[in-house]
This record gives structure tokens, C-alpha cells and sequence, in this order.
């Protein structure tokens, strides 16, 4: 945090920042009404988030809208300008959309990263069949647990219901296997995948009567992680194809090439 805080907030700043010379004032004008916008919506998270880590989540997520709304703000800023001067949005660089994706990239693995850390859940259970958990608003009903071939290895598969409201969410198998070459055992976690949530649950040793070592977990937003990566990547490559570093490489081509037939003619 203390490291990420005044990069993030220089990371707003900078969208908007012309090179070499710039003014406070001008940044100010235009993002002032952001800025106040982002401490009232930290308020508001800090108030409405319970436990030890409201405060930090509430800082995490103020700094995340901080640069979503200053690169929203430009882009529209930025279209409307080049629209009223007759100019359309595919003329815009493609440097220019690169930079946008990326900073909203980097706002939802910041989001992902807070919530997850704060909030994630953890279970380590004894577990038999027809037992029930309750974990991050959910039940866990441990159905059935039952040997399973496989093509080289013997698995012990449990199979769960997850539950939330008394609807049925999804079902989750996780098992324990041993392979035949080397004994060697290990454990396939049963994933429900989510925007935002990931629930998993995985099978540990039998401790007899039936019953079995059992870990669950709740993450939410841990697939924002993931998600903002993505957009950081696909707004990098996007920004590399921008004709104007083409362009540039050019005449830094024709400039050498210039200068080594200068020399040449001297020699």
C-alpha cells in the first residue's frame, strides 16, 4: 500500500499530462470533480464494509475508481473534442485506446486484488456424506464419496452440492488420486468458477467411518485479477501497433541511412 498508493494517484494525473510542460492548475480543473467523487465513494465503502479490513478495501477501491473514472472522463473528453473538430473515433491513436484498456486493466486487478485478499474465505472440515458447511453465504453438502478408475491412476471422487438461498448453484466434484507408476497421490480441486466469486473445494485423507478431511473456499472477484490482466495485455498490444512508432522507426531508419552515405562520400 504504501508503495501502490502514490503510483496510483500519479497514474490519474498522468493520463491527462501533456509531455514536458504542464500545469497543476489545468490537471486540477479537470480532475477535481473526480477526485471528490472518488473520497465520497471511499467514505460510503468504508461505512458499509464490517471487520477489520473495511479500511483498507475502501482505500484499495477509491484508488481503482480513481483512475477508472480519470480515464473514462478523458476518453470521452478526448472523442468529443476530435468530434467537434470534424474528426471522427477511428482517427483517434491506437496508442490512445492501448492506454485506456490498460489503465482500466490495472483498476480491476487492483479491485480483484483488494477484495480477495480482504475477504476470501477458508474452511478445513471433518466430512462425511449428508454433511452441510456453511461458508461465504453458501452450503456445502457433501453428497456421495466414491472410488473412480482412471486410465492410470485410482481416485477417490466426492461429489458437493452447492447451495445459496435455498436454490441449487452449481455442483463440484474433487478428487484424490493415486497414480500406478510412482504412488504418487494427488489432489484435483473442484472449481465453480464466477464473475464474482470462485468457490472451490478439495478432498485431503480419510480419517475413517466415512469421513474425510475436507478444505472449502470462498474468493470473490478473485477472476478480476485475471480479467484486468487481460486488458492490460490486449491494451500493450494494441498500443505496439500503432502506426506512428512505425513511422518513427522509419525515419530513424532514413536518418542512419543518410548519415552512412555522408560518411561514405567523405571516406
Amino acid at each position: 500500500i504504501p508503495l501502490m498508493t502514490p503510483l496510483v494517484i500519479v497514474l490519474g494525473f498522468g493520463a491527462w499530462s501533456r509531455w514536458k510542460s504542464d500545469e497543476w492548475s489545468r490537471l486540477w480543473h479537470h480532475l477535481r470533480y473526480i477526485a471528490i467523487a472518488c473520497v465520497v465513494i471511499g467514505v460510503l465503502f468504508a461505512a458499509m464494509l464490517s471487520g477489520h479490513a473495511a479500511l483498507r478495501t475502501a482505500l484499495g477501491i477509491t484508488l481503482a475508481t480513481w483512475i477508472i473514472l480519470s480515464t473514462v472522463t478523458l476518453f470521452y473528453t478526448r472523442i468529443r473534442s476530435s468530434q467537434g473538430a470534424g474528426k471522427t473515433v477511428k482517427t483517434q491513436p491506437r496508442s490512445f485506446y492501448g492506454m485506456c484498456l490498460a489503465h482500466i486493466g490495472f483498476a480491476i486487478t487492483m479491485i480483484g486484488i483488494v477484495v480477495t485478499s480482504n475477504y476470501s474465505m477458508e474452511l478445513h472440515k471433518r466430512m462425511q456424506p449428508g454433511d452441510k458447511m456453511e461458508l461465504g453465504g453458501y452450503t456445502f453438502v457433501l453428497m456421495t464419496i466414491r472410488s473412480v478408475p482412471g486410465p492410470n491412476y485410482k481416485a477417490t471422487d466426492a461429489e458437493f452440492d452447492i447451495w445459496r438461498g435455498g436454490k441449487k448453484v452449481t455442483r463440484l466434484h474433487t478428487q484424490k488420486r493415486v497414480y500406478s507408476v510412482r504412488g504418487m497421490p494427488m489432489t484435483e480441486a473442484g472449481i465453480g468458477p464466477g464473475l464474482t466469486r470462485d468457490l472451490y473445494v478439495s478432498l485431503g485423507e480419510p480419517l475413517g467411518d466415512g469421513a474425510w478431511s475436507v478444505r472449502l473456499y470462498y474468493k470473490p472477484f478473485v477472476r478480476w485479477l485475471w480479467l484486468g490482466a487481460l486488458f492490460m495485455a490486449f491494451g500493450g498490444l494494441l498500443a505496439v501497433t500503432d502506426r506512428r512508432y512505425r513511422q518513427l522507426r522509419l525515419r530513424s531508419t532514413d536518418a542512419e541511412s543518410v548519415m552512412a552515405s555522408g560518411e561514405t562520400a567523405k571516406s
